[in-house]
């Protein structure tokens, strides 16, 4: 099976709403109502219809980028800027309740979509956004944030103002005012081509929506994927690099057919190779629970222990060329067009005067990337 590694690749190693009160007064014929409308940004009485409008449909483009290698997580950030201003058809409800110059609470709106696909090389990659904790820190500090059913608001602090009526079904521009940081990240499932991609997705809806207080209908305009202009999203993906391994997901390192006394310093063996398209630093790690790896003589060494007491295997990972020390015991060879051999092998460490017959088992993880 041929992987592409431009990020991490992980190998398995194993061995073996409001409150309604109504009041009737019989004699004099009459009902008495009071109602408290609680909403998410105002205390108000009940509503009588007043008027209130939004971007029902329209086109947003904005551009983005990313240059580099494929990220290890798989978490891919194109830088972008949103468009400065939103404009689409707009749709007024109650308009002939509007005046001009009336106060009006007004909201940019920003609704991703949590899954998109991307295509490169005429293939589809499946996506999904990935904000990191820090870019939720941004948004939040800067605007409202709603987690709904396949898709997140992002709605922008309330700004108060005096507006005119407009003409319903009219095309209009409004100051788009939602901050966001500098980059949209999404984590894409499976490797991406080496090469430039260039391409266009939706990736959601960008509104805006304004009524005068008391608000009834702003969840109904802003937290929706039915209204506003789509937004499309025009990319360019540049992955300056590209490494590939022929790697199973999983290596069975087996020792087959050994007896408590003729097992220490069995060894068993698996070969690999990477190529990778232009020549860079590929980066390996051995690690396994409660153990740490050691870099010695030019390879990547981890004592492992089995599932029983008595025997230990010991993992070393090494190339054709030595490797390299890196930080925090990872090991680094530079591999280009003409490839490199790699052996993972595993010899048996005899721990205790007396084996106990069985089956002795254990895993490790073996990750490769490229930074």
């Amino acid at each position: 099976m041929m992987n592409v590694i431009s990020h991490n690749s992980r190998t398995i190693l194993f061995f073996g709403k409001g409150i309604w009160l109504g009041v009737s007064v019989k004699k004099f014929n009459f009902i008495f109502i009071f109602c408290l409308l609680i909403a998410y940004h105002d205390f108000s009485y009940c509503n009588t219809g007043g008027w209130h409008f939004y971007i029902s449909s329209g086109n947003s483009n904005f551009n983005g980028n990313y240059a580099g290698v494929s990220p290890r997580d798989g978490t891919l950030p194109i830088k972008f800027e949103l468009p400065s201003q939103v404009f689409g058809r707009v749709s007024i409800n109650n308009a002939n309740k509007c005046t001009d110059k009336v106060k009006v609470n007004n909201y940019a709106v920003l609704n991703l979509e949590n899954s998109v696909k991307f295509r490169f090389n005429g293939a589809v990659y499946n996506a999904n956004l990935a904000m990191s904790d820090s870019d939720l820190s941004i948004i939040k500090n800067e605007n409202y944030y709603y987690e709904n059913p396949g898709f997140v608001t992002i709605l922008s602090n309330g700004y108060y103002s005096d507006v005119n009526c407009m003409k319903n079904n009219s095309y209009q521009s409004f100051e788009n005012r939602i901050k966001m940081p500098g980059s949209i990240k999404y984590k894409i499932e499976g490797e991406i081509p080496f090469g430039v991609h260039r391409g266009s997705i939706v990736i959601g809806k960008l509104g805006y929506y304004g009524e005068p207080t008391p608000q009834a209908y702003w969840e109904k305009y802003t937290k929706s994927l039915s209204y506003g202009t789509i937004l499309n999203l025009n990319y360019i993906i540049n992955i300056t690099n590209s490494c590939a391994v022929v790697l199973p997901d999983k290596i069975a390192l087996t020792h087959d057919s050994l007896t408590t006394t003729n097992f220490e310093d069995h060894n068993m063996a698996y070969q690999y190779h990477i190529q990778c398209q232009s020549p860079v630093p590929v980066n390996f790690s051995l690690t396994a629970n409660n153990t740490v790896s050691t870099f010695e003589d030019g390879k990547i060494k981890l004592k492992l222990p089995f599932n029983n007491q008595g025997v230990e295997s010991l993992l070393v990972l090494e190339g054709y060329d030595p490797m390299l020390k890196g930080k925090n015991n990872i090991a680094q060879i530079k591999v280009g067009s003409g490839g490199e051999l790699l052996t993972l092998s595993s010899t048996l460490i005899k721990k205790l005067d007396v084996v106990t017959p069985g089956t002795y088992s254990a895993k490790a993880v073996l990750e490769v990337w490229i930074d």
